[in-house]
């Protein structure tokens, strides 16, 4: 290989360094300047079935988006980016056999009994999603002034490698149709 092979490449290096820094960056920004929040587009009405017929995953988002109009802390972006992280199916009876955390939002039994005004059991979905919520008004409000340092504090990491990790699992659920509103 070459100087110039060998230039070349590092070049290309940094520059792909230098663009998921500034996307980094420009993400930090956002979520630091706390932002209007943007508009929940209201559900199409595509069938008069109820919401048992469609499957956990639907169902799962259809609560969270409902829930999310109730309050104006948590982006309804970032609910559903955490629960789809945590739990991809939508089961709310699934239950981390190693961390005992349980649900949509994988609440951990730290946190169990926290929120009286959720309600009991954990496993029921929407009260799962006001855990969840709960939680992540928390980690909003302590300050967490960057996306990585909220998720860590709701995912509980303490190691650089797991924040990484976690940051990584909800930054692959984010879609784009979310951030414009559009929670369908």
């Amino acid at each position: 290989m070459s100087y110039h092979d060998d230039l070349s490449r590092f070049w290309w290096g940094m520059v792909g360094v230098t663009l998921l820094f500034v996307g980094l960056y420009k993400l930090a920004g956002v979520l630091a300047e706390k932002p209007e929040p943007l508009p929940v587009a209201e559900p199409i009405v595509i069938s008069a079935a109820p919401l048992s017929s469609f499957d956990m995953s639907v169902q799962r988002d259809t609560l969270i988006a409902r829930y999310a109009k109730t309050q104006d802390v948590v982006p309804l972006w970032l609910a559903l980016s955490v629960s789809h992280a945590e739990t991809w199916s939508g089961d709310s009876a699934v239950t981390n056999a190693r961390t005992g955390a349980t649900g949509l939002f994988q609440i951990h039994p730290v946190n169990f009994g926290r929120f009286p005004h959720c309600g009991e059991p954990i496993v029921n979905r929407q009260v799962n999603i006001c855990y969840g919520f709960e939680i992540l008004v928390e980690c909003i409000e302590a300050g967490n002034e960057s996306l990585s340092t909220m998720l860590a504090c709701y995912g509980g990491a303490t190691r650089a490698s797991t924040r990484r990790m976690y940051v990584d699992a909800v930054a692959k659920r984010v879609r784009v149709e979310w951030l414009n509103g559009d929670s369908t």
